[in-house]
């Protein structure tokens, strides 16, 4: 598997592939898989699921290291910071992976509009530095 490889899926399953000539690998969940980010690092695969589920893997052999529940009912996206210490989502919580604790949860609400705040964050994207995630 590279972490350029990457596919969700709302049929429960996240598609984890490996360029030829290794098959593709079928990485079965409880819930419908959404978003999903491999570290930076390699060594990780992240599946966050429709509620709210983060599922982290070994992306070596695909076995599951961690499920992370946070106060998300949908995890829309997902990203690792560049130093593969840091993931952030889409409902604006940072988990760190040396505990696997939430360290900072975000305001991602929208600012300065008269639009109730109904809709979920589909993207999530860190600075080159990661100092900023947007």
């Amino acid at each position: 598997m590279t972490p350029s490889d990457q596919s969700a899926s709302p049929q429960n399953s996240g598609l984890a592939l490996d360029l030829p000539p290794s098959p593709a690998q079928t990485i079965r969940q409880s819930e419908a898989v959404l978003s999903l980010a491999y570290s930076p690092d390699g060594q990780l695969l992240s599946l966050g699921g429709a509620q709210g589920k983060i599922s982290i893997y070994n992306a070596r052999v695909q076995q599951l290291q961690k499920v992370l529940r946070g106060q998300s009912h949908q995890i829309s996206a997902l990203a690792w910071a560049p130093d593969s210490q840091t993931m952030g989502v889409s409902n604006g919580e940072l988990w760190d992976r040396a505990t696997w604790r939430m360290k900072q949860k975000l305001d991602v609400a929208p600012q300065n509009t008269k639009l109730p705040y109904t809709l979920f964050n589909d993207c999530v994207a860190w600075s080159p530095d990661g100092h900023l995630m947007a």
